[in-house]
């Protein structure tokens, strides 16, 4: 009946936030090795 294919898009989301959530951890590292803070141009993206 196709109970699959909402297994694999859920899998698929799943796999898309880990990785949203590996690069910003991998972008955040970088940042802070180079002791460089956020931005105003960043504090202006995430309140929008």
């Amino acid at each position: 009946m196709g109970g699959g294919n909402v297994l694999a898009t859920e899998t698929v989301d799943m796999l898309h936030v880990l990785a949203a959530a590996g690069l910003t951890y991998a972008i955040g590292f970088e940042r802070d090795l180079r002791r460089a803070g956020a931005g105003e141009r960043v504090f202006a993206l995430i309140s929008c």
